[in-house]
Formats: C-alpha cells, sequence, structure tokens
C-alpha cells in the first residue's frame, strides 16, 4: 500500500513539473516606465507594447482604462512576444488613416496604429487575435488637453 502511495506522488509531482516546465512563469519581464501625463498617444501605444512584450502586466493593465483593466492584465499574460513591432501615428478617431503624428493633439480622442507578429504562450493560440503579423487600432481617450492618454479599445485594421 505504502509503495502504491510513493508511486502515485511521484506520478503527481511528474505531472506537475511537466505542466510547469509548459506554463510556468513568463519569461523574466523588464519594467516599462509609465509615460509622462503629456505623453502623446504614440508614446502611450509605444509603452503599452513594450510593458506587454516585455511580460510587465502591471504598467501594461495602467495604460488602459479602468473598465479593460482585468481583460488586458489575462492578455498580456498570455502573450510570448510582439516580434518587431512599430508603432505608426495617429488620425482622428474613427479614422484609421494614420494622419501624421500630433493631427489630433488637442482632441480627447484618437486611433493610433501599431504593427506586431504576435505569438501566444503555449495552450493561448486560439487567443484573439491570432497568432502572426497583425495591425491593430488602439483608441485612446482623454478628458482633456492636459490629462494622459488611456487606451479605450483595439481592433483589427
Amino acid at each position: 500500500m505504502r509503495a502504491r502511495r510513493v508511486a502515485g506522488t511521484l506520478a503527481v509531482a511528474a505531472v506537475a513539473a511537466g505542466s510547469w516546465a509548459v506554463l510556468g512563469p513568463l519569461a523574466p519581464g523588464r519594467d516599462v516606465a509609465m509615460p509622462a501625463a503629456d505623453a502623446s498617444a504614440e508614446d502611450v501605444v509605444q509603452a503599452y507594447l513594450d510593458a506587454t512584450d516585455g511580460h510587465d502586466c502591471a504598467t501594461a493593465r495602467a495604460l488602459w482604462v479602468p473598465e479593460q483593466r482585468d481583460d488586458v492584465a489575462r492578455r498580456c499574460g498570455a502573450v510570448e512576444d510582439l516580434g518587431e513591432f512599430e508603432v505608426r501615428g495617429t488620425g482622428a478617431s474613427g479614422s484609421a488613416s494614420g494622419a501624421a503624428s500630433g493631427a489630433a493633439a488637442g482632441a480627447g480622442e484618437v486611433v493610433v496604429l501599431a504593427s506586431y507578429d504576435l505569438d501566444w504562450r503555449a495552450f493561448q493560440d486560439d487567443a484573439d487575435p491570432p497568432e502572426g503579423s497583425t495591425v491593430r487600432g488602439y483608441h485612446l481617450v482623454r478628458s482633456g488637453p492636459g490629462e494622459p492618454w488611456r487606451i479605450a479599445d483595439e481592433q483589427a485594421v
């Protein structure tokens, strides 16, 4: 009976160790500084992508509007790598034209385009968006010209 218990314990430990190897902790992260309150919308998206790619989910979460932060934290934890990413500029809200940076400098809403090559962690590859090269439009809002930009939504472009 004791041998069976020991064998069962060893089997459970082996399964746990195997699961840890596949699903274990994220790669060591790097801290990403929060952008200054007067940072551009592009700088906020750049910081968000840096934080997500660096597994600094606390910073990534803080760059979103409060009602989206829990979803962002889950998504951030599922990302393995964003590859090379590029922030392409802003356009007026509702326009993903990629107008020149600062086109809506005092506005309360802008869309910032970004491209990257998404790689989800193991067993997360059914998440949205799908793995691979993607272009996303990040909708940012702020309550006034002196307030910080925060991401409110993202969509495929």
